[in-house]
């Protein structure tokens, strides 16, 4: 099935005659028919729209083959490739979540512990500010995340709460301008999000904060890195045991004209030595704060004087006339 064909629209008739099978009727070339309970699991799936199903039919051999793959139904058209962070969702976790946990209450705790009406996550991840949310607050909260491998993480880790807490989250996976919220929150989170990215998608990102903000409502954002960095900068992750194998990796940031290569590294390794590797690249576009806020000031946005922190800044959604 070519990325991007629904299901929806075909039917299992249609999907038998794409294969040269027809329901009830034998292959051409064979004597027997599609079983029926194949026919039906296939119009299960197609009523779910949740896998689709590529049969392999061997008439008159014992096995059949299935091979499970997502299908979306309408492509999205997103600013995020669905399948980036394949590498990285797998370590995120593992190596840096419990860090990143004890920053995000850090920083955005006290101002989600205020929220009235709704809390935005912005760039969701594995769930860190969304589930600070859910336990901080009493509010609902959208987790916006594009990207399917971080945000197959966050709906385990959401799965595992108690319905209650379930109940007041929702999951987008879409850019925040794809979900077209409007006026759902007194506060957006922008954790470690906008450095990844370019001018345009952050100016889209603007419009679509604005838009599910009521006004009077808090926009907090992570500051990306103010400059190109003059060497290449190193971070070494410390190294996680899990049973047998120990995790380890490291982040190389270099500049690349305008914009800065993050080079993520991953290791795994057991008592024999190393057992896997893998690398994935990221990029980012410097951004100073004044920046920043000149342009935030032309999608309605103010300074706000309530976050203190020199990592985050806070603006306001200006108050209607």
């Amino acid at each position: 099935m070519r990325p991007g064909t629904s299901w929806a629209r075909s039917g299992p008739g249609r999907r038998c005659r794409d294969l040269g099978v027809r329901a009830g009727r034998a292959a051409p070339g064979r004597s027997s028919p599609v079983p029926p309970a194949r026919l039906a699991l296939a119009r299960r799936a197609d009523g779910e729209r949740s896998a689709g199903v590529r049969w392999c039919h061997r008439y008159g051999a014992p096995s059949v083959l299935l091979d499970m793959h997502s299908v979306i139904v309408e492509p999205p058209d997103t600013l995020t490739p669905p399948d980036s962070y394949a590498v990285s969702a797998e370590f995120y976790d593992v190596l840096q979540a419990q860090d990143d946990a004890r920053r995000v209450r850090h920083l955005y705790g006290p101002a989600v512990a205020k929220a009235r009406l709704g809390v935005v996550d912005v760039g969701a991840g594995t769930g860190r500010v969304t589930l600070m949310s859910l336990a901080r607050s009493e509010v609902g909260v959208h987790a916006v995340e594009p990207a399917r491998a971080m945000r197959a993480a966050l709906m385990t880790r959401l799965a595992a709460l108690p319905s209650t807490q379930r109940a007041r989250v929702s999951v987008h996976p879409h850019t925040l301008g794809e979900a077209a919220l409007h006026d759902v929150a007194d506060l957006v989170v922008c954790h470690n999000t906008v450095a990844c990215l370019s001018p345009a998608a952050r100016r889209a990102l603007w419009a679509a904060a604005g838009d599910a903000l009521v006004p009077g409502g808090t926009l907090l954002l992570q500051l990306p890195p103010a400059r190109l960095p003059v060497e290449d900068r190193h971070r070494v992750f410390p190294v996680q045991r899990m049973g047998r194998h120990e995790y380890g990796g490291r982040m190389v940031m270099s500049a690349a004209g305008p914009r800065i290569r993050t080079r993520v590294e991953y290791w795994v390794r057991g008592t024999q030595g190393l057992l896997r590797q893998h690398t994935e690249t990221f990029w980012m576009w410097p951004a100073t704060r004044s920046d920043l806020t000149a342009d935030l000031r032309r999608h309605g946005f103010t300074v706000s004087s309530a976050h203190h922190d020199p990592a985050v800044l806070a603006v306001t959604l200006r108050q209607e006339a």
